[in-house]
């Protein structure tokens, strides 16, 4: 199991979001990872959800979009399996490297 806590935030400290990554690392569908994000003096987190909804005339899937997103206090991500997993975090890994060339290039 690994468990990853950046900070500690307390009211009107100077950290602002509280980040904690949990992975069970048990392997297969059976993986789970959770990242979550506590905010107590940072900018709001808005929050935004979608579900699949089908056409059958078209016989197709498209994502809709709750029309209101939500400013919450925290959010948690929890992600199952270890395929999805490794999507996710190879994704967190792009990010960070598109940035990094993004601060030479600019």
């Amino acid at each position: 199991m690994i468990k990853i806590k950046l900070s500690e935030i307390a009211e009107n400290s100077a950290v602002f979001h509280n980040l904690k990554y949990t992975n069970d690392r048990c392997g297969g569908n059976r993986n789970r990872m959770t990242f979550e994000v506590t905010n107590l003096s940072g900018n709001p987190i808005t929050v935004e959800v979608a579900q699949y909804v089908s056409d059958p005339l078209k016989k197709t899937y498209s994502l809709k979009w709750d029309q209101h997103p939500v400013e919450v206090e925290a959010i948690r991500i929890t992600i199952q399996g270890s395929c999805e997993n490794s999507e996710f975090l190879n994704m967190l890994k792009l990010i960070l490297n598109t940035e990094k060339i993004l601060d030479i290039v600019e």
